[in-house]
């Protein structure tokens, strides 16, 4: 049929030859399938043997002719994008705050933590939150630096250590924040100077001081200053004061004298307690150094008396006079004491 040909296979039967036609089988009665017009949705249609397919490979679609999406069962949730990728079908989450293979598992969103902190999701809530380890910086979205701006003054660097901040303070500083100078202004007195050694204060005293602080003057040599002398240290020599002495010299080792002429008119000059001190008792003067003349008190001497003055004391002159006794004031009868000297009288007769 169909204009297939008969022909003979040997004297008892016949066969049909359908090569030429749009037919098959035993008698050219079968209509060959064809690709004209194609039948496949998505895909290309072959013939193999006597059979019609649709070849769905890398459409993305599946069925018998290529008209079902591979993506119409593979559901993505939340939005998620289903997209076929060399035919295989994908979700693309990148639009969602999802993740995983059908965007179903919820993610932190971009950018959410800052400065390199690492984002994740609370199990219960799923809310997400940032783990700031090591990254010098904590709070909520990693956003605060533990180090802020002047945290440890001028005087030291900021560091941050087991996600604490920590000030490495500069040489000469000290405290936690690096605002205690190691060397104050107080700590060497006496024109100490003050160092830092391991960090911690020290001073290099003047030569004639020591001590933590420089408070002590360094002690002379035993008995250096003689005498009663004080004893000091100027430029880490020992030097005597003499002044609270009756002694002068480099160790006071030399006896004061009064300047010359210190006392006038035979006064005798004596240092005492460091002091001059003149001695006016045997000259007829007075006064700090005898400069003022001592005179005889009124009516010293009675009855015509003389007064005079000898070595300092008062005397009276009784000569001629009928009286004696030290001012003059006892008659003498037969007898009168001859003056001698202020203060003496000797006995003799009067003359008839």
């Amino acid at each position: 049929q169909n204009k297939g040909r008969c022909y003979n296979i040997n004297e008892t039967k016949i066969a049909c030859d359908c090569k030429k036609t749009q037919f098959y089988g035993e008698f050219c009665d079968i209509k060959r399938p064809s690709c004209d017009p194609n039948p496949c949705k998505n895909g290309i249609c072959q013939i193999v043997g006597n059979n019609r397919i649709c070849n769905c490979t890398g459409t993305g679609f599946t069925g018998f002719d290529c008209e079902i999406s591979r993506c119409f069962n593979h559901k993505c949730q939340n939005n998620g994008i289903c997209i076929l990728k060399q035919g295989i079908p994908e979700c693309d989450c990148t639009k969602t705050v999802y993740e995983g293979q059908l965007c179903e598992t919820p993610k932190c969103p971009l950018d959410f933590c800052l400065n390199n902190g690492h984002c994740l999701l609370n199990q219960v809530n799923q809310l997400p939150y940032c783990v700031c380890n090591s990254t010098g910086f904590y709070g909520y979205r990693c956003n605060k630096p533990i180090c802020p701006q002047n945290y440890c003054t001028k005087n030291g660097n900021c560091l941050v250590r087991d996600d604490s901040a920590v000030c490495y303070c500069d040489e000469g500083f000290t405290g936690d924040k690096c605002e205690k100078p190691i060397c104050s202004k107080d700590k060497c007195i006496n024109g100490g100077k003050c160092v830092v050694v391991d960090r911690s204060p020290f001073c290099v005293c003047a030569k004639d001081f020591q001590g933590k602080s420089c408070e002590k003057p360094k002690p002379c040599p035993v008995g250096y200053c003689l005498y009663g002398g004080k004893c000091r240290m100027v430029n880490g020599m020992p030097r005597c004061n003499c002044t609270q002495t009756n002694y002068m010299g480099k160790k006071c080792e030399k006896p004061k004298k009064c300047p010359e002429k210190y006392c006038e008119n035979g006064g005798i000059c004596s240092i005492i307690n460091n002091v001059f001190i003149c001695n006016c008792s045997n000259v007829s003067y007075t006064g700090e150094r005898c400069t003022n003349k001592v005179g005889c008190p009124d009516n010293y001497c009675k009855n015509g008396g003389a007064c005079e003055i000898h070595r300092g004391k008062f005397g009276c002159n009784c000569s001629l006079t009928g009286y004696g006794g030290e001012q003059c004031d006892q008659k003498v009868d037969g007898v009168m004491c001859d003056y001698k000297e202020p203060g003496y009288a000797i006995t003799a007769f009067k003359p008839p």
